[in-house]
């Protein structure tokens, strides 16, 4: 008697069928397109509708973009091109210089067109308010569309956020006086902390590396888990911060093509530069699905990535925001 293949199981089998089939059956596949061409897909249950393409602020941004002028046009630049997700945390740059340029450039012209999300590394309700008060004066704006609990990649980490005077206090006291819309984690390694954060806090959003190099903990059990609880799913680290780029010949555009070809709602690029920006928005409205046998190709050229160090935010005590 041939076995019955249930859903959970076509999500936690190949990465790559799993990618094709959960993009078609969970309606993210097409998304509507407005006028600049950049797709739109559905995050999870908000209501909202985010670009393919998330402007990453991290590293690259405040490291890399050495010109203020530069960072000010990629600002306008990505607005034009429809990008309407733009990612950001406290930690990233020198004295938050990354927020600082969302205050100079972004929030003052479109706060009431994007999608602005913040990152706190704090744990406990204090810390985690401190925070979040400095970043909306960073920002220059009253509120942020979703926070995330950032880098929270041990246990002991979620049992202080969710604990008395944890950081989860905070956040439900911001979304109820509307400082917050949405609660996110983000993470590097550690499904079993997702999943039980999902349980625990009923989490919006969730946001992980998701790379040809295939962490399959991340990819294989928490995908599937947050398609169920109709959580969205974010991608980031879809080039490893370059380290994938150039393995056996593989390329920054199909390592990115490959990440949003998972069910994912959008995918963080880190944006070192106007290059980028204009050749991932380019991905992003011509985008059509990765074949299987193509993401089996990438996936063999990267493999080496798991084993060599290119991972580098699979290694203890990684900080995200430390440019690398």
């Amino acid at each position: 008697m041939k076995q019955k293949i249930t859903r959970r199981d076509m999500l936690a089998g190949s990465v790559a069928g799993m990618g094709m089939v959960t993009l078609a059956q969970s309606g993210l596949a097409a998304g509507n397109k407005p006028k600049s061409g950049m797709p739109l897909r559905k995050l999870g249950s908000t209501g909202e509708n985010i670009s393919l393409l998330a402007f990453g602020a991290g590293s690259r941004y405040d490291v890399e973009v050495k010109s203020e002028e530069e960072a000010e046009k990629m600002i306008h630049r990505a607005i034009e091109l429809g990008v309407n997700y733009f990612d950001n945390a406290y930690a990233y740059g020198d004295k938050q210089k990354s927020q600082k340029r969302y205050g100079w450039y972004l929030c003052p012209n479109y706060r009431n067109q994007i999608f602005l999300t913040n990152k706190s590394v704090q744990r406990t309700a204090d810390e985690y308010m401190r925070e979040f008060d400095e970043s909306l004066v960073n920002m220059k704006t009253d509120n942020v569309d979703l926070m995330y609990f950032h880098g929270v990649d041990e246990m002991k980490d979620l049992d202080t956020i969710t604990g008395r005077g944890g950081a989860l206090e905070a956040a439900r006291k911001l979304v109820d006086q509307k400082a917050v819309r949405f609660i996110g984690m983000s993470g590097h390694r550690n499904a079993d902390a997702f999943i039980e954060a999902i349980d625990r806090i009923g989490l919006d959003v969730v946001m992980f590396p998701i790379n040809a190099a295939r962490e399959q903990e991340l990819i294989q059990r928490v995908i599937p888990y947050a398609l169920e609880k109709k959580i969205a799913v974010m991608a980031m680290k879809t080039t490893a911060q370059n380290k994938l780029i150039g393995k056996n010949g593989s390329t920054g555009p199909e390592l990115v093509r490959y990440a949003m070809s998972m069910p994912i709602s959008g995918a963080v690029v880190g944006m070192p530069g106007m290059e980028v920006l204009e050749s991932c928005c380019e991905i992003a409205r011509t985008f059509e699905p990765m074949p299987d046998d193509e993401q089996a190709v990438l996936e063999k050229k990267v493999a080496s990535a798991m084993q060599d160090g290119s991972l580098y935010y699979l290694k203890p005590g990684y900080q995200d925001g430390v440019w690398v």
